[in-house]
């Protein structure tokens, strides 16, 4: 793709997404669509007829604060990955938070606002936990970087245009804002009715991962 209409096409995306991550720091109930079979009888020339009926759930819509950088998230993020009971009960939205200050940090909550804007964050969120963890291979700008492209299946002059737009940068800012507005100490933590639910103990004392998703899960419904 040519690089210029790559940008335009970028500040597009990222114009049409910016509002919805605004909303998403107000948490606020939403209503996802879930098909299921009702069946109505009508007569009609002495023959049953059958129609397909929709049916609106609620599904309640949280925001996830993790950082790259945290061992405890990346355990988080693993024992999601082997138990979905999390994700099939609500709708998460992922927030790279910077408690840290740390270079590699910002490094890795900005390359989280491009996987957003470029909708990649299911690609790259395993290999950069794993780079930084598991095989110590993401340690700076350019580490990160070259995981990010082979994961993204994007080249260089893609991701230094992402890099570079400037809608990007102040999303980035905005982002690092709107959880200014929380009292964040401890990663991972879930925002829920706009309230800090601090999953950190839970993590630390439960050796079983679908006891402690259960238990994260029985907390979020108290609030």
């Amino acid at each position: 793709m040519n690089i210029k209409k790559y940008i335009l096409l970028l500040n597009m995306i990222v114009v049409m997404i910016i509002p919805n991550l605004v909303q998403a720091a107000h948490i606020q109930h939403r209503h996802n669509t879930t098909k299921y079979t009702h069946t109505i009888p009508l007569k009609k020339h002495s023959k049953k007829l059958y129609l397909k009926k929709a049916r609106v759930v609620q599904k309640k819509e949280i925001i996830e604060c993790f950082s790259f950088l945290c061992p405890r998230c990346y355990r988080f993020f693993i024992m999601n990955q082997h138990n979905n009971i999390l994700n099939n009960k609500y709708k998460i939205i992922q927030y790279h938070i910077n408690l840290v200050d740390s270079e590699l940090s910002l490094i890795s909550g900005y390359n989280w606002i491009m996987a957003q804007v470029l909708g990649v964050e299911q690609k790259v969120m395993k290999p950069i936990f794993e780079g930084i963890h598991k095989t110590h291979t993401i340690y700076d700008y350019e580490t990160m970087k070259k995981v990010f492209i082979k994961y993204a299946g994007i080249n260089d002059d893609i991701y230094e245009a992402t890099w570079d737009n400037t809608i990007v940068k102040n999303l980035f800012v905005q982002q690092n804002n709107t959880v200014k507005n929380y009292d964040i100490n401890n990663l991972p933590a879930l925002i829920v009715k706009n309230k800090v639910v601090d999953i950190s103990n839970i993590l630390d004392h439960c050796t079983k991962n679908k006891i402690c998703l259960n238990n994260i899960i029985k907390i979020v419904k108290r609030v």
